[in-house]
């Protein structure tokens, strides 16, 4: 498991949430699981 944060600006408000891509894979299938999400 890995945890990341990412420090938000005082009265900014969140628009968007962009997820890294996966590069490229060959001989299976890839997948990014992201299991919680939270701001706040």
């Amino acid at each position: 498991m890995f945890g990341r944060s990412v420090p938000l600006e005082a009265g900014k408000t969140v628009e968007a949430v962009t997820l890294p891509p996966l590069g490229s894979v060959v001989g299976y299938n890839a997948a990014l699981h992201i299991f919680a999400m939270a701001i706040g």
